[in-house]
């Protein structure tokens, strides 16, 4: 079985979603044994707690010197991590410690709407400016740059006219909590055992 460190630091619920998705299958390939967080008081702390997912909150400055993160993650065996609504930039050494197994969940289709800035509601307010006509998700690794990495899987839906970005929010986060976990588990899946 994989074990899955989720970064996360907002409200939790696709966090809560594919922690449960494992949870409710006897024969998973994979369990998410811990959550790391930026912040302490996140709803998404709570709900991992909830869940007995053991919690790990990390200062941006301990994140920008992660000899210790990297430490705790191999200490408890972490083949992966999973990053759902983690907004700070993950250092090299971090990036190189989990080389091509550190997924990121975006809400637009990438390469569109993506990069520094570039997260919940302002991705949402900028496809709608933008008059797009498709948004979607995008779920792809991890590397130096934000949202810049190889694409793993991408679905899309289609905009209505006269949609307000929070109305596609909502549609969004409708589409995350339908794909995010069996998308993760592919990604997996195709993943080598250290």
């Amino acid at each position: 079985m994989m074990r899955v460190a989720v970064f996360a630091s907002g409200s939790g619920s696709n966090a809560e979603n594919l922690i449960k998705f494992w949870q409710q299958k006897p024969n998973a390939p994979a369990r998410v044994v811990l959550l790391v967080s930026g912040k302490p008081d996140a709803p998404v702390v709570d709900k991992a707690r909830r869940l007995r997912v053991p919690v790990v909150v990390i200062s941006r400055r301990a994140l920008s010197h992660p000899e210790d993160l990297i430490r705790v993650l191999k200490s408890e065996n972490i083949d992966a991590l999973v990053l759902l609504g983690f907004l700070w930039l993950l250092p090299p050494d971090l990036i190189q410690a989990y080389a091509g197994k550190i997924l990121n969940l975006h809400p637009s289709l990438l390469p569109d709407f993506g990069g520094k800035g570039m997260y919940g509601m302002h991705v949402h307010e900028a496809v709608v400016a933008s008059g797009a006509t498709k948004s979607g998700i995008t779920l792809h690794v991890v590397n130096e740059e934000f949202d810049r990495g190889p694409i793993v899987a991408q679905f899309a839906l289609d905009l209505h006219g006269h949609e307000t970005a929070f109305e596609l929010s909502q549609r969004i986060h409708a589409l995350e909590q339908q794909h995010v976990p069996e998308a993760v588990e592919i990604f997996l899946l195709q993943q080598p055992r250290h």
